[in-house]
């Protein structure tokens, strides 16, 4: 079966699981071309938040039903979720003194929280200008000031100890 840019999903939907893994790759890399994507981790964080909430008419998302169309759709949803998951991973856990402190505190949902620590690591000074950053820099930083976190929170312990 030849897949073209008219394909509809519908039409090959029950096929999908049973091609190759190499004909499926093909399948995404073609639909990322397509909108212009190679690397999502290239994507701005600005862009990474409309995303995330769904908004992706920007890329020139079409809702037909096309086969690049799905595919790019669950790539994206994809890599939003792994994204997520790995940035939050660089985050330690509150003490319960932190815990009791922060109690009465405002929560702030996902994407503040990623402007906020993009805006400070980068000592930046506005939220436009963070949108402009690219993620894959975003989790090099997260990851340097988890590691920073984690050694300032064991020499106070190692110190404390040698007190």
């Amino acid at each position: 079966m030849k897949i073209t840019s008219e394909t509809k999903w519908s039409e090959i939907e029950k096929q999908w699981a049973l091609l190759t893994d190499d004909c499926q790759a093909r399948i995404i890399e073609r639909s990322c071309n397509r909108h212009g994507i190679e690397d999502f981790s290239l994507l701005s964080v600005g862009d990474f938040i409309n995303i995330a909430n769904g908004n992706v008419a920007f890329l020139g998302m079409v809702a037909d039903g096309t086969v690049f169309e799905v595919v790019f759709e669950r790539e994206l949803k994809k890599f939003v979720e792994q994204w997520i998951e790995t940035f939050s991973s660089f985050s330690i856990p509150q003490t319960i003194d932190e815990r009791s402190a922060s109690a009465k505190c405002e929560k702030c949902t996902f994407a503040e929280s990623l402007l906020v620590f993009v805006r400070s690591y980068f000592n930046l000074q506005s939220f436009e200008t963070a949108e402009k950053i690219k993620l894959a820099e975003v989790l090099i930083a997260k990851k340097d000031s988890y590691n920073n976190a984690i050694f300032q929170k064991e020499i106070t312990k190692i110190q404390a100890r040698k007190r």
